[in-house]
């Protein structure tokens, strides 16, 4: 797309089915949510006077893009088809059904049935079982917003580098408002999960080569965004001497760019796999959100209770990125075992 050209966003001009370049950055970013998981401990128990300290962090400077990448998938493949609240309610539902079946799934594991009420599946459906469910109540409100930021999209000219161009100053205004105003921090970065939303189509639309597609530029992101995020935090934490998590919000510019980065270079390496191999991705990427759903469990009951791992990890080098692993393995199984059960479709 040309600078000034009016993207086609009509249903069946962009990306309307399953391609594997999206499959497999859904599978990365959901991988990247379980190592932040799995390397939290790491970090938060730790500082840099205590060389582990180091090794989490660079698993956080690494893996910190999964929300910006989930949030532009749901632009990509998803802002196209958003015509009405009747699309909203759909994916409503498609969100609802393994979130309430998770959520009891939760409140059973770390409660006794005897104990529970409706009052409490009630009030964790409404607040969260657990903080990593922070995601589902973000996601939400945006299904039923999209309707309306598509007819805003079909209306502008907008393009793909305006759309980073712009979510990069909204992100200044955020940096901003944290020193000077910060009641309106939240409001801020909400607007922003908006934006990735918008980048994320209008990246997926844009038809002709643009400056950030071109892999120099994907690879420059990538490394530029890492080491700001390892350099950012060791410095304010360093200055502090307390666990600060500021310069890993998924709204730091470095965060965004590197999802960018990632974006693009993803959607290459998927065109150097066999296709035997992009079907597997595209199977797998089907139950990412009970991978996502369910993650903690399996830490917490399989890797640490049954098999005996401790996210205190005496190797964190290997041994986070192997739980991390582990852990998306396991869940994955399940997920597939669970689709097969009957109503199992209500579970991923």
């Amino acid at each position: 797309m040309q600078p000034g050209v009016q993207p086609s966003i009509e249903p069946n001009a962009a990306i309307t089915s399953r391609i594997a370049a999206f499959d497999l950055i859904r599978i990365f970013a959901t991988f990247s949510v379980i190592v932040v998981h799995v390397a939290t401990p790491i970090v938060r128990n730790n500082l840099p006077d205590n060389s582990l300290w180091y090794t989490g962090n660079l698993y956080h400077a690494i893996f910190r893009s999964g929300i910006p990448l989930f949030l532009m998938l749901t632009g990509a493949l998803l802002l196209p088809r958003a015509i009405g609240l009747k699309f909203s309610f759909k994916r409503f539902l498609r969100v609802l059904f393994p979130f309430t079946f998770w959520t009891a799934i939760f409140l059973v594991a770390y409660n006794k049935i005897t104990d529970l009420t409706i009052s409490d599946f009630i009030d964790g459906m409404l607040n969260g079982v657990t903080g990593y469910y922070w995601y589902v109540y973000l996601i939400i409100p945006i299904y039923f917003l999209l309707p309306l930021i598509r007819k805003t999209i079909l209306n502008s000219s907008l393009t793909a580098e305006n759309g980073v161009i712009i979510t990069s100053i909204t992100i200044a205004l955020w940096y901003a408002a944290n020193l000077l105003l910060p009641a309106v921090t939240g409001v801020i970065e909400h607007i922003i999960y908006l934006e990735f939303v918008i980048v994320g189509y209008l990246l997926s639309a844009y038809k002709k080569e643009s400056w950030l597609s071109k892999t120099s530029v994907n690879l420059i992101f990538i490394v530029a965004g890492i080491v700001a995020t390892y350099l950012s935090t060791y410095v304010i934490i360093s200055d502090k001497m307390v666990h600060i998590e500021f310069f890993y919000t998924s709204v730091n510019l470095a965060i965004f760019l590197k999802a960018i980065g990632l974006w693009f270079i993803l959607q290459k390496l998927t065109t150097k796999l066999p296709d035997r191999v992009t079907q597997s991705i595209s199977y797998v990427s089907r139950f990412t959100f009970a991978i996502f759903l369910m993650h903690p469990l399996v830490i917490d009951f399989i890797l640490v209770s049954r098999l005996g791992f401790s996210l205190n990890f005496e190797q964190p080098g290997t041994g986070i990125f192997t739980v991390s692993l582990l852990c998306f393995v396991f869940a994955a199984i399940i997920a597939v075992l669970l689709s097969k059960l009957p109503f199992g479709k209500y579970t991923y």
